[in-house]
């Protein structure tokens, strides 16, 4: 990798570490930061320092941005931390959205999906699903806030490279060939974790993302993982609080998006749809999981 480290540490005397902070860039008029000061070495100007070592690597990654668009840094601070707060107000940031992390502690079987007529669903196939489910969920994000057009090379390196990927807790949702939604899910040290959970336009307000999340509760639960976390945009416009409340997840904690921006210009394009009607190859000697067509009872809009 050229160009500026993308990970700071504070070493403290003992040897013990004091803090780190990370940068990363979207190449699409995103860079975010995330600073981490441990309780014992807060109140020594470590997050002051990290701010400012990581804004001035943020203008040197400005290269990796078009000519002409719009820049911003954001970095995200849970709600009651006031000190972060005051901090980033006076480094001259504001609050631009906010978050929650959602949690579900299942305590028996959580109810079986129930499928939109006409769906069918299968885990990901290594090296046929991976680009199908990408397209599938760029489109399905159109309408999420700050969402702009990624590449499949940064997102398959980050995403199926990592060592996290586990295809099994990857679904795709079909209608014929056609895909319809899909939902991305691995397991952390701390419970199983949904990464992303789309469905396109046409399909919404079917019930299939709760199906699809039903789906993955099942699956969590079958390995003994019975606590399950996302985050989620409060703000939503496309309902997804209320599908994920709907499911039994609760709010765990709220965090607040704060912006800083490096650089005036235009909007970067969103992600454009990918044509992938008829992207979907059959999987011979593989059984799909079986669906009953119902009537669908939820209108969620993920």
């Amino acid at each position: 990798m050229t160009g500026p480290c993308r990970t700071l540490l504070i070493g403290a005397p003992e040897g013990q570490l004091a803090g780190y902070g990370t940068i990363q860039s979207h190449g699409a008029g995103q860079l975010d930061e995330d600073v981490y000061i441990h309780p014992n070495h807060r109140g020594r100007g470590h997050g002051t320092f990290m701010t400012h070592e990581l804004e001035a690597r943020a203008w040197w990654l400005l290269d990796e941005h078009p000519a002409g668009i719009h820049v911003v840094l954001g970095t995200s601070i849970n709600r009651g931390n006031e000190e972060a707060r005051r901090l980033l107000v006076a480094e001259g940031y504001h609050e631009a959205r906010q978050f929650w992390r959602m949690t579900l502690d299942m305590q028996a079987p959580p109810p079986e999906p129930r499928w939109p007529e006409g769906i069918t669903v299968r885990t990901c196939v290594p090296g046929q699903d991976e680009r199908i489910i990408f397209d599938t969920l760029e489109e399905a994000f159109l309408d999420h806030w700050g969402q702009a057009r990624r590449n499949f090379e940064e997102w398959e390196a980050q995403s199926v490279r990592s060592e996290s990927y586990d295809p099994s807790l990857w679904w795709l949702a079909l209608a014929g060939d056609e895909p319809a939604g899909a939902i991305r899910c691995r397991v952390r040290p701390d419970g199983g974790w949904v990464n992303t959970l789309g469905v396109r336009r046409a399909w919404r307000g079917r019930g299939l993302g709760k199906a699809l999340l039903l789906q993955a509760f099942g699956a969590f639960f079958r390995r003994g993982t019975c606590r399950v976390a996302l985050g989620v945009d409060a703000e939503s416009p496309t309902g997804a609080t209320h599908l994920y409340e709907g499911a039994g997840m609760r709010v765990a904690a709220h965090y607040t998006v704060y912006q800083k921006e490096l650089r005036a210009g235009t909007q970067a394009a969103a992600a454009t749809p990918t044509r992938i009607i008829g992207a979907c190859q059959p999987v011979r000697a593989r059984r799909a999981i079986p669906i009953h067509p119902i009537t669908a009872a939820s209108e969620e809009r993920t």
